[in-house]
């Protein structure tokens, strides 16, 4: 198993690096029909599961984020809002199956990651005021 049509993979890589902003590029990322056997949304699509770790590491991580390691993006998913959801009955009973959630982060609706920002950089706002 791994990802489909190696073609699509390829076009799908140049349009979704194109996109700035973590969660616009995970939302556009989700909406890649090639990628569902690593990644899709939950039937409510008001959260996401990675279906496999190993997979979702070698086919997204290096090629979407260039993050070698999935304890650095799940730290990037923390601070930009996202919830891990633990025993989660979406997950698909596999090692490595996990289910992230985020009240702005939702399918069909691209337009809510405007509500999303990185953590640090709220941090950094709110100390350069406070001097």
């Amino acid at each position: 198993k791994g990802l489909g049509n190696e073609e699509d993979f390829i076009k799908s890589i140049s349009f979704v690096n194109k996109i700035k902003g973590f969660p616009y590029r995970l939302h556009a990322l989700l909406s890649q029909p090639y990628i569902q056997d690593v990644m899709c949304w939950t039937p409510s699509g008001d959260a996401f599961c990675i279906l496999n770790q190993d997979l979702f590491v070698e086919f997204v991580l290096h090629k979407y984020f260039q993050n070698v390691k999935f304890e650095s993006f799940a730290r990037k998913m923390r601070r930009w809002g996202f919830k891990k959801v633990d025993g989660d009955r979406r997950a698909p009973k596999s090692k490595g199956a996990a289910v992230f959630q985020c009240q702005f982060f939702q399918r069909e609706k691209p337009d809510l990651c405007k509500f999303m920002c990185d953590e640090r950089k709220l941090k950094k706002k709110s100390s350069g005021e406070n001097k």
